[in-house]
């Protein structure tokens, strides 16, 4: 391979020696990438121990701009077979990490702080992936993935906290103060390591396996390390000071003085020592993430008065109807709140009050809307009496208790929609506020629940619950894929029983599909709403910046900001009973026939399937003959 001629070293091998070194990964085992839309090419590679979230079945993977769907994993021979698709989605996979330290090489203590270097072993598992709609970001689906875990070995840096700051929080609160420190030093570390973000990976524990301690795990994604941890663990004190310095900057100076202060005397890491740890003084970053993820508590105690001045109370009525088909504000109608002075009341911008039921208290806005609303084309009073039009949509059958109830049906149902702080379904997904609507008569009623801090969650799904007896019977727009799955896990994670699950459930996003899925540009509430039921909105927040404008709340405690996503929120719920009033009268053999002609004939024929797979076949059969007859009319 190597010769050695007049005092120099000559390479003799047939390959050349940068052919086995990949610019792209470290890992010597690549995944191959093979198109088989026509034929059979190779599209590129993959690294190991970024296929399992990169290129799972049902992936979709991008190449040169265009999208492929993964449709095997040949994991044993490491292919990837991929077809071109077009979709208006992208996927996003989650991995369970764990980690175990096999050896520690270097260590030091820091004030409150232990950092350590060495060796762990990683268990990676790929669990389950979204499917993500572009440019709105709303989760429309999701699916396991079913590959082995992988255990490769690689270096490590990690720190771990005292046992005095341990003691000074519940595990609650420093779950909540590792995960927000991870989140900031994981967009620092890389601009130290000039690395991508992605070679380095951060995992916060609040009880490490090795010494039962809250610790901050930072490791090489790559087999063996490549020493951008242990670069880490070297300026482990411009990492700490640079954190705090951006900690800083997220709060006003009187909450977060005690950032400024060093945890080693007012000095910064590395100069000076014998300064007392920051546990001590309540100083530190962890001590500062714990209030301001706590500063709701302070902030009760001060409008404590004020609320109990209010307690269930909501300002009074909103303006007059608009004009038909173009909504301004939610509140344009003949709708009116509960009434009561409220001008002391921070929420009345936002025409809220507190609510406090026996669970704890939380924002409520409730608006009343009289039977002569209309909402675009429909008249909303005017699901009374057709309520059970909806039957049919109830594709596992209706409940035998509400069988005979025909005229009060439409009271029966609960109208759902959710704002949440994320887009998955795990744990930290928190819906913030949930929205309902229901009927009293040919009143329709929405209400709109919020909560300033996770505290008051509890109490929001009680009185959820509480709804939930009365009109036992959901409606939803993806509802039953995303709203209810989120509010069942927040449920079991606040501990509160759900005493009743609803009878029934109906998603309008299904029959929207099925009927205009081919003839509207999308399937969106929005655009569904816009087309079929004739609303326009004005000045609209759109639903992927609520979880933002929500965060900005928290950040500054003004509820003027949250005002856009409660208009969003309710005029999703106003639409949820125009779509009622809408789906009731097509099942109920009311259709505008002209309209459909006008749609074309692929709506046309879509309603005939659609109303064929729901059982109304002699109805199915009319929507057939008359575009027979429509078809050999114009061909004559």
């Amino acid at each position: 391979m190597l010769h050695h001629t007049n005092r120099r070293w000559y390479w003799m091998e047939q390959s050349f020696p940068a052919h086995n070194i990949s610019l792209r990964s470290a890992a010597q085992e690549n995944f191959i990438i093979i198109d088989i839309s026509n034929g059979s090419r190779v599209l590129g590679e993959v690294d190991r121990f970024g296929a399992p979230t990169l290129i799972h079945e049902e992936a979709i993977y991008i190449h040169e701009g265009v999208q492929y769907q993964v449709e095997k994993l040949d994991y044993e021979e490491k292919k990837a077979y991929v077809r071109e698709v077009n979709v208006d989605y992208f996927t996003d996979a989650s991995l369970a990490v764990q980690l175990k330290v096999l050896h520690v090489n270097r260590e030091s203590a820091d004030g409150a702080l232990h950092r350590q270097f060495g060796e762990v072993t990683v268990n990676a598992k790929p669990t389950i992936f979204k499917k993500i709609r572009l440019r709105t970001h709303e989760n429309i689906g999701s699916g396991p993935i079913h590959l082995p875990e992988e255990e490769p070995h690689t270096s490590s840096y990690w720190f771990t906290f005292s046992d005095e700051v341990a003691a000074s929080m519940s595990t609650n609160d420093m779950q909540y103060a590792l995960l927000g420190l991870s989140n900031v030093l994981v967009h620092i570390a890389p601009l130290y390591l000039m690395c991508d973000p992605q070679d380095i990976r951060v995992v916060p524990q609040v009880k490490a396996v090795h010494n039962k301690k809250p610790t901050l795990f930072f490791y090489d994604r790559y087999p063996g390390g490549v020493g951008l941890s242990e670069r880490l663990y070297e300026v482990h004190g411009q990492l700490i000071d640079e954190a705090k310095r951006l900690i800083s900057a997220c709060g006003s100076p009187e909450r977060l003085s005690r950032l400024r202060r060093a945890d080693r005397g007012g000095r910064p890491y590395g100069q000076g020592a014998g300064a007392r740890p920051a546990a001590a003084r309540g100083g530190g970053p962890m001590s500062l993430l714990r209030e301001r993820s706590l500063r709701h508590k302070r902030d009760d105690a001060a409008g404590r008065r004020q609320e109990e001045k209010t307690e269930g109370e909501a300002p009074a009525g909103a303006a007059a109807a608009g004009a038909e088909g173009s909504v301004r504000a939610a509140s344009a109608g003949t709708a009116s709140g509960p009434g009561g002075p409220a001008e002391n009341d921070e929420w009345a911008v936002v025409g809220a009050s507190m609510m406090h039921i026996e669970a704890g208290a939380f924002v409520m806005r409730r608006r009343t809307y009289e039977p002569g609303f209309r909402h675009g084309h429909y008249v909303l009073a005017s699901l009374q009496g057709k309520g059970a039009g909806l039957k049919p949509l109830l594709l596992t059958g209706l409940p035998e208790s509400l069988t005979s109830e025909e005229d009060s049906f439409h009271e029966k149902l609960l109208f759902l929609d959710t704002e949440t702080t994320g887009l998955g379904l795990g744990a930290g997904n928190v819906p913030f506020m949930i929205g309902v609507g229901y009927f009293e008569g040919g009143r329709y009623t929405v209400e709109q629940m919020l909560i300033r801090h996770p505290g008051e969650e509890a109490a929001m799904l009680a009185y959820l619950q509480v709804l939930l007896e009365r009109h036992p019977l959901l409606i939803s727009y993806n509802g039953k894929s995303f709203d209810w799955p989120i509010l069942k896990s927040r449920y079991i994670m606040n501990r509160v029983k759900l005493e009743r699950e609803p009878e029934g459930h109906i998603d309008f996003l299904y029959p929207s599909r099925s009927l205009w899925k081919h003839t509207s540009p999308s399937c969106r509430l929005g655009k569904v709403e816009e087309e079929r039921l004739g609303v326009h909105r004005e000045d609209d927040v759109p639903g992927s910046l609520a979880p933002t404008l929500y965060f900005q709340y928290l950040a500054e405690r003004k509820p003027e900001v949250l005002k856009g996503v409660f208009l969003h929120n309710e005029l999703d719920v106003l639409s949820l009973a125009g779509l009622a009033v809408h789906f009731a009268a097509v099942t109920e053999g009311s259709v505008d026939w002209e309209r459909i002609r006008e749609a074309g004939s692929e709506e046309w024929f879509r309603l005939g399937l659609w109303l064929d797979k729901v059982g109304l076949h002699s109805m199915a059969e009319e929507a057939m003959d008359r575009l027979a007859a429509d078809g050999n009319a114009r061909h004559g």
